[in-house]
């Protein structure tokens, strides 16, 4: 009989740091979100790696993940600072952008849609439906990661690479998620219904009415969440 096959231990240790790595990333995330990490505040990697009981290459490696979703910024001395809170004049010119670029996408990807990505779309539609909205970064992390999915997929889906890396780079979804605390999904019933009728009208191929959902969907999500920013 053959001998069976040695079981080699190569993969555990970049096993392990994966996990380690995964770990240090969801708790700065919610701490940032939470505000117990500070807007607009330094943070050192030795300090964070002690407290969450981690060497310091899983931080390293959160905080460059979490500078890829634009909620940290790497600074010119190498260090990290967390983001500021949206302003009452950042926030009106993120949604200035957003209007630019969401609705001719989404024209774009009715248009140029998969049926793969639509039965994408409506997975991550539907899996929004049972997401608790509640007031802390636990309870309205779920809700935050569908929405950037589904918005994400449709900028996909328009086919046009620079068109994506644009509405990727604007990191929305992540920067107005920090306005939940406290607050929760303010705005989680109007949404969802928008997103169901934009998923309507992308699976229809209807260009203009994908194109005006967005916009409608993106205007009314300025008018509801541009209070939080005078609240806090």
């Amino acid at each position: 009989m053959e001998p069976s096959k040695i079981a080699r231990a190569t993969e555990a240790e970049p096993l392990q740091r994966r996990m380690l790595a995964d770990h240090a990333y969801e708790r700065l995330k919610e701490l940032i979100l939470d505000r117990l990490i500070a807007p607009d505040s330094w943070m050192a990697i030795d300090v964070l790696a002690r407290d969450l009981g981690v060497s310091p290459t899983p931080v390293r490696e959160a905080l460059g993940r979490l500078e890829s979703d634009g909620l940290v910024r790497k600074m010119e001395n190498g260090r990290y600072r967390t983001e500021p809170l949206l302003t009452r004049e950042s926030f009106d010119q993120l949604y200035d952008v957003r209007l630019q670029l969401e609705p001719f996408a989404a024209g774009r990807a009715a248009a140029c849609i998969t049926e793969p990505e639509l039965a994408q779309l409506r997975q991550v539609e539907q899996s929004m439906h049972a997401a608790p909205t509640g007031s802390v970064y636990a309870q309205f992390a779920q809700f935050t990661t569908g929405n950037a999915g589904f918005h994400e997929i449709i900028a996909r889906a328009a086919r046009n690479q620079f068109l994506y890396d644009v509405i990727d780079r604007l990191h929305s979804h992540h920067r107005l998620a920090q306005l939940y605390l406290h607050h929760g999904i303010v705005d989680a019933a109007p949404a969802l219904e928008e997103h169901m009728a934009i998923v309507d009208a992308l699976a229809a191929r209807d260009t203009r009415a994908a194109c005006d959902l967005m916009r409608a969907h993106i205007e009314r999500s300025r008018r509801e969440l541009q209070p939080l920013i005078a609240e806090g």
